[in-house]
């Protein structure tokens, strides 16, 4: 009996000191490249800038910002940063979200002088991640600024995303409705179901919203030639947009390209119309903003929205990429560990060594224009064109991510991805109003 218990001691005993070089080696794996990380990469002040200094080439006529993570307020703070310099010192006159179409209508109409408040507007809007005091100051700045200067000088706010529809179906609705466009009336009727919020698109009720949409379309297109003017009529052209984003909300269901490479064809388009539109109306020049994964100049599995826009318009198009060292991201939670999902705040590391480097600047932050360090800044130059650990946080977090660090820190190529890069060394969660 003595040996027998002396035996499973030994056994329980082995099966512990088993468990703890297996925790041990694990949290090793995971974290070894975070302590290679923090080294000083001496050459990086001699390129870096401060946000408020950053420059952009004369050829820019789109300017991207992307963000690392949806849920850290840093990168919702430097939408107005950056939108600030663009639109005092290079002239730009429009800021585009990744947001419903239809809702940045709602949001710019505020902007130009319009009546409602800007928090109801970003409560209105359906990401909880614009539902934040840092986009309500942006904002807010954007209206101050209309109210400080002439009628050509002002700026404009758009959303190019195309995921609901609700909004733009009020819009054209109502625009068809007031203008007594001919013929439409049932298919208007057919429509209405996209103005509700509880409606469901799928398969089965795709087609025929689809018919629907473009039979409206094409009596838009007949009512601006029967109507047409020299003047460049605004309201005309967003109502013909707002078909179309339906039109990509609705298709989305029929089509059978992969949905991520769908969503940003169509977000690319998207930018393109509102391009198209500053150039008759404003100086031709916009800032956008999104995920890293969209503004990005390539992704190895899909092609992205940044991807067809350099396709598209060449150098024109500039993508600024963003990325933390550490950060609190506050998220929604999509794992089945918890009853009634919330937003909470999860740490991460993104193990990216250039990341690190903001430790050293003022604000903790800085931003790198790639074409500026030359090959011989050779420890930058290299990291630069190198396989780097970078951030990549979405919405719906999953505790396997801190298992397959590859889904929330990939290992990717910074100066094939971006034109420049903006980084945070400690970032702060976002505080959510409503989700």
């Amino acid at each position: 009996m003595k040996t027998l218990k002396k035996v499973l001691k030994r056994i329980v005993l082995t099966l512990l000191l088993l468990i703890a070089v297996l925790v041990t080696g694990t949290a090793i794996y995971l974290n070894y490249e975070s302590v290679l990380a923090r080294h000083k990469i001496t050459d990086v002040k001699d390129y870096a800038a401060s946000v408020t200094e950053l420059t952009i080439p004369d050829s820019a006529k789109v300017v991207a910002l992307g963000e690392a993570s949806h849920g850290n307020a840093e990168f919702q703070e430097l939408k107005l940063t950056v939108l600030q310099e663009l639109v005092e010192d290079y002239g730009f006159t429009a800021f585009a979200l990744e947001l419903d179409f239809g809702e940045g209508i709602a949001i710019n109409n505020y902007i130009l002088g319009g009546d409602g408040s800007s928090s109801e507007l970003l409560e209105n809007t359906t990401f909880p991640i614009y539902h934040t005091q840092q986009m309500q100051e942006l904002i807010e700045w954007m209206r101050s600024y209309n109210a400080t200067v002439f009628e050509d000088e002002k700026i404009r706010f758009y959303g190019f995303d195309m995921q609901m529809g609700v909004d733009s179906a009020k819009y054209l609705t109502n625009f068809c409705r007031e203008h007594s466009a001919p013929g439409i009336d049932n298919a208007l009727d057919a429509i209405a179901v996209l103005t509700d919020y509880d409606f469901q698109l799928d398969e089965t009720n795709a087609a025929p919203l689809e018919e629907s949409l473009e039979t409206i379309y094409a009596a838009l297109e007949e009512y601006g030639v029967t109507n047409a003017s020299d003047d460049f009529n605004l309201e005309y052209e967003t109502a013909l947009q707002a078909t179309r984003a339906l039109l990509q909300t609705v298709d989305n269901w029929l089509t059978d390209i992969p949905y991520f490479e769908y969503r940003d064809r169509c977000m690319a388009d998207n930018v393109l119309w509102v391009l198209d539109t500053e150039e008759k109306i404003g100086s031709g020049k916009i800032m956008i903003a999104g995920h890293n994964g969209h503004v990005a100049l390539s992704d190895d599995e899909f092609t992205c929205m940044g991807q067809n826009l350099r396709t598209d318009l060449g150098e024109a198009y500039y993508a600024i990429g963003t990325d933390y060292f550490t950060a609190d991201v506050n998220i929604h939670d999509s794992t089945m560990m918890y009853k009634d999902p919330q937003r909470r705040n999860h740490r991460f590391c993104s193990q990216d060594p250039l990341a690190y480097q903001a430790r050293y600047m003022d604000d903790e932050m800085y931003f790198l224009d790639f074409s500026g360090v030359p090959e011989e800044s050779s420890e930058l130059y290299d990291q630069l064109h190198t396989d780097t650990r970078m951030a990549n946080v979405g919405e719906g977090y999953m505790w396997l991510w801190y298992i397959f660090v590859d889904s929330i820190r990939p290992a990717q190529v910074p100066a094939e991805l971006y034109d420049g890069m903006i980084y945070v060394y400690d970032a702060e969660p976002i505080s959510v109003w409503s989700a």
